[in-house]
């Protein structure tokens, strides 16, 4: 995406789904669980984040964005409680596909269209390398 903080939350939040996969693809359902609800909580922490950076910057696409969030937080919360309660290879299969489509959903439809925004709303600053018309 090209921000700093939001691409080493993507790194932390592909991390976690990976971690999930490879407890899902042993069949280990307590650890399956416990990297999908650690995601549930990166992922609200990060869409905090977003949604805050999003506003400093008078974002006009915050509202939709902060919806998007919202559903997401949803689905992941759902398919965390059914996986509590009714565990099974077929779920954790289930899930895993789930997420991997998420985060491609999330980052590449969502987050890597912001990053012309994120560059158009850039003020230099002295730490801010600029370039200079040479004439």
């Amino acid at each position: 995406m090209g921000h700093e903080v939001m691409d080493r939350d993507h790194l932390q939040m592909l991390a976690l789904i990976n971690q999930f996969a490879s407890h899902a693809n042993l069949g280990q359902v307590a650890l399956a669980l416990s990297a999908l609800e650690q995601l549930c909580t990166f992922s609200v922490e990060h869409e905090t984040r977003e949604e805050a950076l999003l506003a400093r910057t008078a974002c006009p696409m915050l509202q939709h964005i902060a919806e998007q969030h919202e559903q997401a937080h949803v689905q992941l919360v759902f398919r965390a409680n059914k996986l509590r309660y009714r565990p099974s290879q077929f779920l954790l299969d289930n899930i895993a596909a789930y997420l991997q489509r998420w985060f491609m959903e999330h980052v590449v439809q969502g987050d890597l269209p912001l990053r012309s925004w994120f560059v158009s709303q850039a003020r230099p600053t002295p730490q801010t390398p600029t370039l200079r018309r040479v004439v």
